[in-house]
Order: C-alpha cells, then structure tokens, then sequence
C-alpha cells in the first residue's frame, strides 16, 4: 500500500526469477525495491548482475522477513556500489499484525546502523518487556512489543484465538507481543 499511496508504478511479477528481475531494473530504471534476503542472494548470483545496467539507479532496497547476515549484507553493498548504485540492502522488521514495516533502516534522514533492523516507522512503537510485561532497559534482553496505530483488532474468526498475542497494558493501550528476541 506504500507505493499506491506514493504514486509509485509497480511492476508485478507472478514468480520470482532473478535474471527476469534483473532486466526489469534495467528495463524500467527501478530506483526503490523490498524483497526477502534470499531474492537478493540469488540476484547476485544471476549470470546478468554484474553487467546489469539499471543497478546504478537502486537508492532505496529493503529487506526483511527472514534473517541477513552483515557479511552478505557488506557484499551486496560493495557489489552494487561497484555499478554506481547509491543505495544500499537495509534490513527492516514487520509484522501482519501491524500491517506490514514496523521498522527500516531506511528513513529519509539517512539513518543506518549496522546489525539492525532500523528504527520505529512514524507512528509505530517498540519497546522489549520481560515475562512480567515490564520494559526493559537499552541492552537487556527480552520480547519485542509493538504498538501502533495500524495495529490489528484480533484474529479471527475463532474467538478463543482472537485476543491472543494482544496486550491491554494499564493504559489501555493494546500491545502486539511478538514471541521474538530482542
């Protein structure tokens, strides 16, 4: 929804097939681009990365929904810089529960920390809370919590499942507890 809201022009593909990727960027001069770690790890290994024309045009490429490495994440970086590109493979982190992006690493003001998921998008909330529901302080370790305004209602339409993994804490403020580390 990101993109319709901010007029981009999407180019849809029913499977994914990282040399068709590939001459899509070049075709359409792709400049933003999300997509699992593991797309980007085959998109480096296609036979037309490296003389890939349109690469230099990337400034903004996310990625999420599994782990990265900081090592693949410095390679892909220095592969793409190496074609002129300005951008560089940020890691974020989201949830269904909050409609997808919770956090990036890439927000307009340049922000960008190694071995990170990035910082809260505007209107999100993270904090990591022990097994009493208490905050934690920076560096302990803990679940991570997020609220937000897109939060979602519940899950449906089983009602004994509806509420699980919402807390209501004593401000009424409904948390997603996520079950990861943070």
């Amino acid at each position: 929804h990101y993109a319709i809201c901010n007029a981009y022009k999407p180019i849809m593909i029913s499977k994914f097939d990282p040399t068709q990727v590939l001459e899509l960027i070049r075709k359409y001069c792709v400049i933003e681009m999300l997509g699992v770690p593991k797309m980007f790890q085959k998109l480096m290994e296609a036979p037309n990365f490296e003389s890939n024309e349109g690469i230099k045009n990337l400034l903004i490429i996310s990625t999420g929904g599994d782990y990265v490495s900081p090592d693949f994440i410095r390679e892909f970086n220095a592969a793409i810089a190496a074609q002129g590109a300005k951008g560089i493979l940020a890691p974020g982190y989201g949830l269904t529960e909050m409609c997808a992006v919770c956090t990036t690493n890439n927000l307009p003001e340049g922000y960008y920390r190694d071995n990170t998921v990035g910082m809260p998008i505007l209107g999100t909330h993270v904090e990591i809370w022990d097994n009493e529901n208490n905050k934690l302080n920076p560096g302990e370790i803990g679940e991570v919590v997020i609220t937000g305004k897109c939060i979602m209602n519940g899950y449906l339409p089983d009602e004994d499942i509806q509420t699980s993994g919402i807390y209501t804490d004593d401000n009424g403020v409904d948390w997603i507890k996520t079950g990861d580390v943070g």
